[in-house]
């Protein structure tokens, strides 16, 4: 039987590194959740017939003596508890607030962005109080969202909401959570979230629209330049609109460079990526635009805002373009991927030009070794979506020359 856990032990705890998370038990279901960012307190309750585990505090903000109150209280709970919540006025916007701050430092910095976008599109919903949101109001909501052909979105804030009530629900503010069993009542998600282009000749004409993209003042031009730079590498959305110019070294004797930290990527290995002439060329764009001698944002969505462009914003641009369902910001990957391939490039290039795991130590060992074959296939890949440009607007323009061409014979 495991024994109860100290302050001591709870304090010195930390995640082995290459694991996610581990678990210290207490009592009464009490456990501590180790990961490489936070401490979270839960308590695992049977509710149903099965073992859920519950949210009740982070550490070090509740310590092991509030923990163990709370899980006792939890554990004590009886129906007729669980229907007399505390009265009280909370709205589900301060609830809301109140859960993006307690989890915030738990959260890589893009997810810190896409969670208060998605906070954003629940403004309607904030003057709620806690206890007049029902399940029927919540589909209702979520319905017309995904109506607008945001199933994604809409399936997304179906989680944020039914993670802000279980808060609530620890706190005594409500009783129910009516965003916990209703997913079937939402619209499926798309069957293909991350739909690509991968017709070279329709890429080619997307990088024709992505060049010719104009967007609000307000925006300063960045989205555009985040559009362009997201065909050229291959890497995770949210990697780009948190690069930094700190991580930019376009002096290097070898060749510019971006160095990702580990905890802006996805698979928690750093990343280096080699950059072509042409996304040098557009950084030196984007240089009037940012904070370069601090190393700010490289993609800031407002001046001085610390904030990155949104992902919303990357979206809103496609769909302005015509390629609502046709391609995302996703799918620049899978375009990579697609049309590496059918030129024969080597596929293991190819996935570490992604920041795929390739298998343990063994990627770390790829990434650094094949720098220079990384560098060479990227800049092929640049020289190729050139190619793929020009063939697009040649494609366009004998279009009105026939037509000349026909008007004088006609003549």
């Amino acid at each position: 039987m495991p024994k109860n856990l100290t302050t001591r032990q709870v304090e010195n705890s930390r995640c082995p590194e290459g694991k996610n998370a581990i678990k210290l038990r207490d009592q009464n279901g009490l456990f501590l959740r180790v990961t490489p960012h936070a401490k979270v307190w839960y308590v695992r309750l049977r509710t149903g017939g099965r073992d859920t585990a519950h949210r009740i505090g982070d550490y070090p903000e509740t310590d092991l003596r509030e923990a163990r109150r709370l899980a006792a209280i939890k554990q004590g709970e009886t129906p007729e508890e669980k229907a007399q919540p505390e009265e009280n006025g909370q709205t589900f916007g301060a609830a809301l607030d109140r859960y993006l701050t307690t989890h915030r430092s738990e959260w890589r910095d893009a997810t810190r962005t896409r969670q208060a976008w998605l906070a954003e599109r629940l403004a309607p919903l904030r003057a709620k109080k806690l206890r007049e949101l029902d399940a029927a109001a919540v589909v209702d909501f979520l319905k017309e969202i995904a109506s607008e052909g945001q199933r994604e979105t809409a399936h997304r804030l179906r989680s944020l909401i039914a993670n802000v009530y279980d808060d609530a629900i620890i706190l005594r503010e409500c009783a129910e959570n009516p965003a916990a069993r209703i997913v079937r009542h939402l619209p499926k998600r798309n069957a293909n979230r991350f739909a690509a282009v991968t017709d070279r000749r329709e890429f080619g004409r997307l990088l024709v629209a992505c060049d010719g993209y104009t967007e609000r003042v307000a925006a300063r031009g960045l989205v555009s330049f985040a559009l362009r730079m997201l065909a050229l590498l291959p890497v995770r959305k949210h990697e780009l609109l948190n690069m930094r110019w700190s991580q930019i070294d376009l002096e290097h004797p070898d060749g510019a460079l971006w160095s990702i930290p580990d905890e802006n990527v996805k698979t928690k290995v750093a990343l280096t990526v080699p950059l072509s002439k042409q996304a040098v060329s557009i950084l030196r764009e984007v240089e009037i635009y940012g904070d370069v001698e601090n190393g700010g944002l490289v993609f800031e969505g407002s001046a001085g805002s610390g904030e990155p462009l949104s992902e919303n914003a990357i979206r809103a641009a496609l769909v302005a373009l015509g390629y609502s369902g046709k391609h995302t910001a996703h799918g620049f990957r899978s375009s990579f991927s697609t049309l590496a391939h059918e030129k024969g490039w080597r596929s293991d290039l190819i996935e570490l030009a992604e920041g795929r795991k390739v298998g343990g130590a063994k990627s770390r060992y790829l990434r650094s070794t094949l720098l220079n074959e990384r560098r060479i296939l990227l800049q092929q890949w640049a020289d190729y979506c050139d190619e793929l440009k020009a063939e697009a607007r040649a494609e366009s323009a004998p279009v009105s020359k026939r037509g000349v061409a026909g008007q004088a014979a006609a003549a």
